[in-house]
């Protein structure tokens, strides 16, 4: 804010506003900066429109409604604007702003990319040519015969490089050609972890690799401690959930310790909360590049065993939502309730008839829902469909310490074998034999037991048991990082993969959200839709065809100086 000893406040003439101002000068100033901050991680680009109404949010939150805060929001944009760098799209004349560090935070990434794209010479042609062999063997071993676009996508995975970017629908086999890598490198004895955004995900990768895992939000610590040492390769699982500030901190760690990086995921899919969507912009200027290795970027999906679900999914994977909503629909997937109450109830039916128990490799069934309070409501009517089908045994109280949404919830929660649960935090358990393990946030699992000290779960994957204690070494009651896990939010679910899918639609949705949704069964969907969201299947496939790109530098110029 503008700081004139003869006028803190110049743009209003009214006088109690204009004392207001200098009274509180410096905490208008820390605002207005703050708002600026805050809009530049979540958008990376802002209008100033933007920057206004925010500002104007947070005077009313900080200091009520009492005072009309219009003028003086406008002022203190205005302000910010003019010290903040200024951007106009390619051949377009709007004005957007964005904060110093996520500019130069964005610079870097890129330019990093392009350095780590162009070192290293890769495996030796030998090495890519038995890799390939290999792949090829196991693909048509599992029936998918040997696709070309694959096979060419794993001989630019271990060519030349040191920055590489795997990418392609949901189910396109982004896995396969992520171990045939690790398998690759195993022979050289080179360090490799598996990272991703979630502790599910990672979790998943790692396992199924054989390698340490590490969350990418540490995985900058990690390189910077050693424990990633220099030289290792990171296979970088649903990097396209993750944005703009820190993969621009891993790729230059990566750069400055020699590691080489991969970064593999669906740039279809839901983007991060944070500023940027880096995948996209990431493949088209490599693919622009004159001297860099090309991506080879999927172009099937396999993991539906229905050709006409995947067809479904590629239709919404290249945004043409019209088309997989008339093939779900004419397949009797789709399904129109009154009420998000109806919705979540039928879906609940439906998870139901679909769940079956005994040991899992993952879900039998699952209602992927939208939001974290819409998820916690579907998980309530979720255990109540169970329980009244009689698969849940007697229900005892459980302390447990969850979030549901944005607030912290130590509560009693009622369980019972029989329940599905999912792990909200990392927790210490125990094998049968006694030994320790920890068990990871984002782990499904189903109780099997429960005691008045320990609960006896299944984790999905897992035929042998794990033991949770409920109190600790005094003998008090400990809260358990437990919620049902019969529903998850659509965004915490990419990645995952289940039999049968309910998808509760409750809200109104977009491409990434739909492609997502529809793209995690193996064998059957189920859409279940609020007609107040949407009237008919036409509104829904108009909704799952659009893409709103998240804002980037990359896609803007410097805005002409005054």
């Amino acid at each position: 804010m503008s700081t004139s000893d003869h006028n803190v406040f110049p743009a209003t003439e009214d006088e109690k506003m204009r004392r207001f101002a200098q009274k509180h000068r410096d905490q208008l100033s820390r605002i207005a900066g703050l708002q600026a901050a805050t809009l530049a991680e979540t958008l990376t680009l802002f209008s100033p429109a933007e920057l206004e109404e925010a500002i104007r949010l947070k005077l009313v939150k900080t200091f009520g409604e009492a005072m009309p805060f219009d003028r003086l929001a406008a002022q203190l944009a205005g302000d910010q604007v003019r010290t903040l760098p200024a951007y106009t799209p390619h051949g377009g004349e709007a004005v957007y702003c964005t904060t110093p560090r996520v500019a130069a935070a964005e610079q870097s990434y890129f330019d990093g990319v392009k350095r780590l794209a162009a070192r290293g010479d890769g495996l030796p042609r030998s090495k890519i040519a038995h890799s390939l062999h290999r792949f090829a063997e196991r693909q048509e071993s599992r029936g998918r015969g040997s696709d070309p676009v694959m096979l060419d996508c794993l001989a630019y995975l271990l060519g030349r490089g040191q920055f590489k970017i795997l990418s392609g629908p949901p189910g396109a086999g982004k896995s396969a050609l992520l171990r045939a890598v690790a398998e690759a490198y195993a022979a050289y004895e080179r360090p490799t972890f598996a990272a991703a955004p979630t502790d599910k995900a990672m979790e998943s990768l790692a396992t199924d690799l054989g390698v340490p895992g590490i969350r990418s939000s540490g995985l900058a610590e990690a390189i910077g401690k050693g424990t990633v040492p220099a030289g290792s390769l990171i296979l970088f699982d649903e990097a396209g959930m993750e944005g703009t500030l820190t993969l621009s901190e891993i790729v230059t760690l990566a750069e400055r310790h020699g590691i080489e990086l991969i970064l593999a995921g669906d740039h279809k899919q839901i983007p991060s909360a944070a500023a940027g969507e880096p995948m996209p912009r990431t493949i088209d200027m490599l693919q622009r590049s004159s001297d860099l290795p090309h991506p080879v970027v999927l172009d099937n999906t396999y993991r539906q065993r229905s050709a006409g679900d995947r067809a479904a999914v590629l239709s919404a994977f290249r945004g043409n939502g019209q088309e997989s909503v008339r093939h779900f629909d004419n397949a009797g997937g789709l399904d129109f309730r009154d009420g998000e109450a109806a919705v979540l109830a039928a879906a609940a039916e439906a998870l139901a008839d679909a769940f079956h128990g005994g040991p899992q490799q993952q879900p039998t069934a699952l209602m992927l829902s939208l939001g974290d309070e819409t998820t916690e409501r579907a998980n309530i009517a979720a255990r109540r469909a169970f329980e009244g089908r009689g698969r849940l045994g007697k229900s005892k109280p459980v302390r447990t310490a969850a979030m549901i949404g944005d607030s912290p919830a130590d509560r009693i929660l009622p369980l019972a074998a029989g329940d599905r649960i999912v792990l909200t935090g990392d927790i210490l358990a125990e094998k049968p034999s006694g030994a320790s393990v920890t068990l990871s946030a984002g782990s499904l699992a189903t109780i099997r037991h429960i005691g008045g000290e320990a609960i006896e779960i299944g984790l999905d994957g897992s035929k042998s048991s794990r033991i949770i204690r409920r109190t600790d070494r005094v003998g008090r009651d400990c809260p358990l990082p437990i919620n049902y896990g019969y529903a998850l939010d659509v965004r915490t679910a990419q990645g995952m993969t289940t039999e049968t899918a309910i998808f509760a639609v409750t809200a109104k949705i977009d491409g990434p959200h739909y492609l997502v949704g529809v793209s995690r069964h193996t064998d059957k969907l189920r859409m279940v839709v609020d007609r107040d969201a949407y009237g008919n299947a036409a509104a829904l496939g108009e909704a799952a065809s659009l893409h709103s790109a998240k804002r980037m530098i990359y896609d803007f110029e410097p805005a002409a100086t005054p």
